[in-house]
């Protein structure tokens, strides 16, 4: 780790099936995470990938004796990974400042770190605005979940924020300008 490496995540670290500790946190990392990784190395129980420039959703089929996953500081997004896993196990998962999305199910790792994302039911993620700007940079769109209140989301402090009061004043402001308006151009053609 720190070591400047950059580039992707070699496939060929696929081959070291024995490797329990993967650290190639805080490098120059770019591309997202291979699949075969998680597939070949069963036996890895700690993987460290945190502040780099990585990317993509994140397959987790296999790392199924991870204990430690720390990937936050990256470019991940999607849907919340490790639903589809057994993740009692896991003793330590940090996926903060990323770009993860969608709801937080009731019953998810009580220590989990999930700050600086776009989840929409927990404190202290993105805001709507930056969580929109980054998916459609990507191409995507981004998933707000249905049925969620689309003006009132979640700030950096945990506070809502409501749009609506804004946007409505704007509308009404406006059609009050208009009616302004036509009411001064009929006075103003009668005289």
């Amino acid at each position: 780790s720190g070591n400047s490496i950059n580039g992707s995540i070699p496939v060929e670290l696929s081959n070291c099936v024995l490797l329990e500790n993967l650290a190639l946190d805080r490098n120059i990392l770019t591309g997202i995470i291979p699949s075969s990784l998680g597939i070949s190395l069963q036996k890895l129980s700690i993987l460290s990938l945190h502040s780099n420039n990585l990317t993509g959703s994140i397959n987790t089929t296999g790392f199924q004796k991870a204990q430690q996953m720390l990937l936050s500081h990256n470019f991940f997004y999607g849907t919340l990974p490790f639903l589809n896993m057994n993740i009692s196990r896991i003793k330590t998962l940090d996926l903060s400042s990323n770009f993860f999305e969608g709801s937080l199910p009731d019953a998810f790792i009580s220590n989990a770190i999930l700050d600086n994302n776009c989840f929409m039911n927990a404190v202290n993620q993105r805001s709507f605005d930056e969580c929109v700007e980054f998916y459609s940079a990507k191409g995507l769109i981004y998933q707000w979940p249905v049925g969620a209140p689309s003006l009132t989301i979640k700030t950096r402090n945990g506070r809502g924020k409501n749009h609506l009061i804004p946007i409505l004043a704007g509308v009404l402001g406006g059609l009050v300008f208009i009616i302004l308006l036509i009411w001064l151009v009929v006075f103003l053609s009668k005289q």
